[in-house]
């Protein structure tokens, strides 16, 4: 995992996904067992405030999470939401409301 500020994590997000703004989290597979993770720590802290009740540690980790999972050949939907929230109980991280249907 790679801690990054918004001007990198804006250079990767417009090189790799052709979208001018920061990424929150990026993942790069490297193989089938291998991975590189970029999460944007300055915008995740300010998403903590509002997405996450204040907590760095949940809105960090709920990305760490969604990123691995992607490494992991899950795609947005459903399914990986559900992972999601069941791994982010399991270790204790505030998954956002917004995010809950």
């Amino acid at each position: 995992m790679v801690c990054i500020g918004e001007r990198r994590a804006r250079t990767l997000n417009r090189t790799w996904r052709k979208k001018d703004a920061p990424a929150s989290v990026l993942a790069f597979p490297l193989g089938s067992d291998a991975g590189e993770i970029y999460l944007c720590v300055p915008l995740l802290t300010r998403r903590a405030r509002s997405w996450y009740r204040g907590s760095v540690k949940s809105a960090v980790g709920h990305h760490f999470i969604h990123a691995l999972l992607h490494l992991k050949g899950y795609t947005h939907g459903s399914t990986m939401e559900k992972r999601e929230q069941s791994l982010c109980a399991r270790f204790g991280i505030r998954y956002p409301d917004h995010l809950l249907r």
